[in-house]
């Protein structure tokens, strides 16, 4: 699990990338897209360039992700050395204009992708939705119980919604 002070510094991460001229000129902070299939939406920052401002904790995470990846036995190694491609912030709103509530963010992949972490943040205590699927064949199971500071990790090219 990921520590309170760990998960404000990713938050201060996040709030750095939004005053980045660069990012708000090429539409990376809080871009804002329809889930496709479904009224719910999703806002991306891309925190790539801020991660400096998080203190460390995207390196920990990083290692927590491939120890994770090993200790499951994925056999990754022969697709050479892993990279981090993405460091996205994305925040999740399941209501649609007219305020109809839809938990459904729609199946997906991860392209370009080999491991997906998801960690889970949260800015109160009383957090509400979240839960992600993960189809690795026919049998989507849904991680459930997940708190603030949980991660999540699963091979990109499994299908998934959050």
């Amino acid at each position: 699990a990921v520590a309170w002070w760990e998960q404000e510094m990713l938050l201060r991460a996040e709030r750095q990338a939004w005053k980045d001229r660069f990012l708000i000129e090429h539409s990376l902070v809080n871009r804002t897209r329809q889930i496709t299939g479904s009224p719910s939406r999703q806002s991306v920052t891309w925190l790539h360039r801020h991660r400096g401002f998080a203190g460390g904790v995207v390196d920990r995470l990083v290692e927590a992700v491939m120890s994770a990846q090993e200790a499951a036995g994925w056999a990754l190694a022969g697709l050479g050395p892993l990279q981090v491609r993405c460091i996205e912030s994305v925040r999740y709103s399941s209501a649609d204009d007219e305020g109809h509530e839809d938990g459904d963010e729609g199946w997906h992949q991860d392209e370009y992708s080999v491991l997906t972490a998801v960690l889970t943040l949260a800015l109160s205590h009383d957090l509400q939705g979240g839960e992600t699927e993960v189809d690795r064949g026919g049998h989507p199971r849904r991680a459930e119980g997940m708190q603030p500071g949980d991660l999540l990790i699963f091979r990109s090219w499994d299908a998934h919604r959050s």
